[in-house]
């Protein structure tokens, strides 16, 4: 559903790779790894299947914990540590540590 919010397909070759992975049948990995596949911005309305984008996805971490460590590492990598890469590790280490996560407001 959320790759069709978003006006976007995976091809079969694409899905099936995606759907290979061993924690495919969690809800929550599905979802972590579309928005992580948007995010790197290597689609068209159909997904390119350039050698880039197609290693993506079968380079993609087989789990769920694997899945959230290789987005915080991309997150954390998108920001020069001169500037913001470690205020960016920081935070998201705090929101790791915290009992209940944090609201919006916090």
């Amino acid at each position: 559903i959320f790759m069709w919010e978003l006006n976007r397909a995976l091809s079969v070759e694409q899905m099936n790779a995606l759907l290979d992975k061993q924690d495919s049948p969690l809800p929550v990995f599905l979802s972590l790894a579309c928005q992580d596949i948007h995010d790197i911005g290597a689609f068209d309305k159909v997904f390119s299947m350039s050698d880039r984008f197609k290693n993506y996805i079968l380079d993609m971490p087989e789990t769920l914990l694997k899945l959230g460590i290789h987005i915080v590492d991309r997150i954390v990598g998108d920001f020069p540590e001169e500037d913001y890469g470690l205020l960016v590790e920081d935070s998201l280490c705090l929101v790791a540590c915290s009992r209940h996560g944090f609201t919006e407001i916090e």
